[in-house]
């Protein structure tokens, strides 16, 4: 079931993977909670999404994109002189739960992370 939210207070989210299964999983998911949710394959286009249209709220990043990596979008995130883009709250999507990887995933600037798969609890 559906939440709904009027499209005033609507969330919108960036995911950023560059597996499309795992886009259009994951954005149907964050739909059915009442998000708005858009999608970018690479880093180049997140990067691209997020400074055109500055209106999200969150940013989900897959770690292990293709033409930059996730890491790499955070640090130019990070440096950004707009400081909404600054302090963006961004989640890491990473398939490998490691302690170093999680120390690169901070040290980034990057909020939290989830593992993948991501499945909802209902």
């Amino acid at each position: 079931m559906a939440v709904q939210q009027s499209d005033e207070n609507q969330k919108s989210i960036l995911l950023a993977d560059d597996n499309p299964i795992n886009r259009e999983m994951v954005k149907k998911i964050l739909e059915n909670y009442g998000f708005r949710a858009d999608t970018a394959s690479d880093g180049e286009e997140t990067l691209e999404k997020i400074f055109q249209n500055q209106g999200f709220d969150l940013i989900l990043l897959d770690i292990n994109m293709p033409k930059l990596n996730g890491l790499e979008v955070a640090a130019v995130l990070k440096k950004s002189i707009n400081e909404d883009i600054r302090k963006l709250p961004i989640i890491a999507l990473t398939g490998n739960d490691t302690k170093k990887e999680d120390n690169e995933i901070f040290k980034a600037g990057i909020n939290s992370n989830i593992a993948k798969p991501v499945s909802p609890k209902v």
